[in-house]
């Protein structure tokens, strides 16, 4: 009986330990699965953003796919137009558009919104940075359901920070497309100017 016992716990401790090793691997699978959707994702949008040349365009994407991808119900992208000042909103969806201190443009990270006024409508904030590089920030909402002390996870901060890296790069592309496109309009009024002359 003793041993009957003995074998019947050592076949029960094996089935829980594979039960716990199988539950594991569908966490480890959904974390993976996660991680390769964030992936594709960011190479969508590096395509996408190659193809941008306008900075409410580039905007825009970044909306659309920070909502899609972390469930977010508000989204405001602010852009830097000088070194002092606030930052201006370019972009608002899903509330009226907030001012957005030039400190979030600052931070080396995404982190959660310290401000108290901009924290009762914004939770978190997600610097525009490649590098030494700083384009402004976006401010997001909590993502929906989650609790009020939400904070970010480590995934979650590693994909939005290699968002807002390639829309630093999209940002500064369109940003010399812009000032090619000047440049020819000048020349082209040079030209009539001294057609005209002549």
């Amino acid at each position: 009986e003793e041993g009957l016992a003995r074998s019947l716990a050592n076949a029960t401790a094996a089935t829980l330990a594979a039960q716990q090793s199988a539950q594991a691997l569908v966490v480890a699978n959904r974390a993976l699965a996660a991680r390769a959707h964030g992936l594709r994702t960011l190479l969508e949008l590096a395509q996408t953003f190659g193809q941008a040349l306008d900075r409410e365009a580039i905007a825009g994407q970044i909306a659309r796919s920070l909502m899609g991808q972390l469930l977010v119900p508000r989204v405001a992208v602010a852009l830097c137009n000088d070194d002092d000042g606030p930052l201006e909103t370019v972009l608002t969806r899903g509330a009226e558009a907030p001012v957005v201190p030039r400190a979030l443009a600052r931070l080396a990270r995404p982190a959660v919104i310290e401000d108290r006024a901009l924290a009762e409508t914004w939770r978190w904030a997600v610097p525009l940075r490649a590098g030494d590089l700083s384009r402004g920030a976006v401010v997001l909402g909590a993502p929906f359901g989650t609790p009020p002390d939400w904070r970010p996870d480590r995934d979650t901060s590693d994909f939005v920070a290699a968002l807002a890296a390639l829309a630093v790069g999209a940002f500064e592309t369109a940003d010399r497309v812009e000032e090619r496109l000047e440049r020819e309009r000048l020349r082209e009024e040079v030209r009539l100017a001294r057609e005209v002359q002549a």
